[in-house]
């Protein structure tokens, strides 16, 4: 009876681990659902956070390892920087807009340590550059 209990208990603490990620909805509330994207980052570290369909305006500074993705294309129109304290970032299927010449759609600053970067199947219409890596010495 007690080995029983024991597997019931772990297939429970797997599925509560299993559901991990945060959501950017600006019209829905409630727990790990966030208006902006910027709010979702500050608060779900190393997470994979889903960006519902919508334009969000807003310029965006990752400081850790986290995971943007949107099912639907949102679009994002601002500066996004990646700085050198994150170690892992990944951006999938968005729309970015970027309308300043001097800066980069996305920025990855770059230390003395590797960021594992991933940038898949976006779109980008900038004025300037797409992606710029910026290397620091140490």
């Amino acid at each position: 009876m007690y080995r029983h209990t024991g597997i019931l208990l772990l297939l429970a603490v797997t599925i509560t681990l299993a559901s991990c990620a945060c959501l950017v909805n600006p019209d829905k509330q409630g727990d790990d659902v966030f208006a902006t994207i910027q709010d979702a980052i500050d608060q779900c570290k190393d997470s994979e956070i889903v960006v519902e369909a919508g334009f969000y305006e807003e310029d965006l500074e990752i400081t850790h390892s986290v995971s943007l993705a949107t099912p639907n294309g949102a679009v994002i129109v601002g500066n996004l920087l990646v700085t050198k304290s994150a170690e892992s970032f990944e951006l999938r299927n968005f729309n970015l807009v970027q309308n300043d010449r001097n800066n980069a759609a996305v920025t990855v600053e770059s230390g003395c340590s590797p960021i594992n970067l991933t940038i898949v199947n976006n779109t980008c219409a900038a004025d300037g550059v797409a992606v710029r890596i910026k290397n620091d010495s140490c």
